[in-house]
């Protein structure tokens, strides 16, 4: 398990560096390994479903949001109603 976690994290931090250069990323994987990278995704600040399965044809979205960005898009969402 301690290898799995290893890779997940691994996989996680090359998410991030491709999210940084092309601004979105697509994973395609297995439930269980796509959980356990879900989980070393918030441990590094991404927000996604609150909820983590291992489900067949399961979709996750993660997305990382500075506090600034995160207050802007309340702030505008607030607006709207």
């Amino acid at each position: 398990m301690n290898q799995a976690r290893f890779r997940a994290n691994k996989a996680a931090q090359q998410l991030i560096d491709y999210a940084n250069k092309y601004k979105s990323v697509v994973l395609v994987g297995h439930g269980f390994f796509n959980m356990l990278i879900a989980k070393e995704l918030q441990k590094k600040g991404w927000k996604g479903t609150r909820k983590r399965d291992a489900k067949h044809w399961n979709c996750t979205t993660f997305s990382l949001f500075n506090k600034n960005e995160n207050k802007f898009l309340q702030e505008k969402k607030n607006d709207n109603t």
